[in-house]
């Protein structure tokens, strides 16, 4: 009898091991899980009033790869709450689950004491992940990289949730490309309208250090200029601002439109493009081909 109280003691004890070596299990991302097996990762914070809720999330399909990037925000421009979701790319997903790699990834028990102020947490999600009040530990160096990544790759994608602007009333286009590493290594092409006199000035600069050349052109260019946007796409890519920060040197471009009403278009990049871009480049040198040889 005594021996079997022994035994069962035994197993009591080591289930209440059991049990609180489980509740206060942490996991390192990157080793348990490791990156490929996370299927998302959300982060999101707020204080008391309704315009301070933000939250960013990120997801990975398990079926087909597809990935997305989520983004719910106070919008001041509109005066709303904003919940948008695009399409991203696997390679720009990778970016963001890098960001936490080697962080750990801990139960976490709120304060019951605190029943106002601001908060910001972050949670990951994988085929065997713990339910219960889990977020990752950023320590003393807090969640910038994370944001860092959130942040960049949601501008380079947040230009396929826009509209296309009506661009019927141009009266001033720019674009220029080129590599970062070379002095005045980018092309440059500019049309300005005169609204009084209706007529179109050109401007193009070549790559390296030679003068800008001008020349008049009849106002079936703007129109041109203007189907080249609307079939490329360059009409909706107003706000992209690109960044590639895993890439140190390459090429980047700019794209500046004025219209009529004064609506303007401004969309920018350094090795990262919106859909589109290589078409758009070649119908613009093309363009202004049939004018300077």
């Amino acid at each position: 009898m005594f021996k079997k109280l022994i035994a069962i003691g035994g197993i009591v004890i080591m289930a209440l091991g059991l049990l609180t070596g489980c509740f206060a299990r942490s996991y390192t991302i990157g080793k348990n899980p490791k990156l490929e097996e996370i299927t998302s990762i959300t982060a999101g914070g707020g204080g008391m009033e309704y315009t301070s809720q933000w939250s960013y999330s990120a997801r990975r399909s398990s079926k087909d790869g597809k990935c997305e990037l989520n983004r719910v925000f106070w919008d001041e421009s509109s005066n709303e709450m904003k919940d948008i979701t695009v399409e991203i790319s696997k390679y720009e997903y990778e970016k963001i689950i890098q960001s936490v790699d080697g962080l750990k990834y801990e139960k976490y028990n709120p304060p019951k004491n605190v029943m106002d102020g601001s908060s910001q947490s972050a949670r990951i999600y994988w085929p065997k992940s713990p339910s219960g009040s889990y977020r990752i530990n950023f320590g003393e160096s807090g969640m910038r990289e994370l944001m860092y990544a959130f942040n960049e790759v949601w501008e380079a994608n947040a230009y396929k949730a826009n509209d296309p602007v009506d661009i019927t009333g141009i009266t001033y286009f720019s674009f220029g490309f080129g590599p970062t590493d070379v002095a005045d290594g980018a092309s440059r092409y500019a049309a300005e309208i005169d609204e009084e006199s209706g007529e179109v000035t050109l401007t193009y600069k070549e790559p390296g250090p030679v003068d800008e050349k001008t020349a008049a052109a009849d106002p079936s260019f703007v129109d041109e200029i203007i189907r080249i946007m609307k079939e490329d796409g360059a009409d909706r890519w107003n706000g992209f601002s690109g960044n590639d920060s895993w890439v140190m040197d390459g090429s980047e471009f700019n794209l500046y439109v004025i219209l009529e009403d004064g609506t303007e278009i401004s969309a920018g990049g350094r090795e990262n493009y919106p859909d589109g871009f290589g078409k758009f480049t070649e119908d613009v040198k093309n363009l202004f081909g049939t004018v300077f040889n």
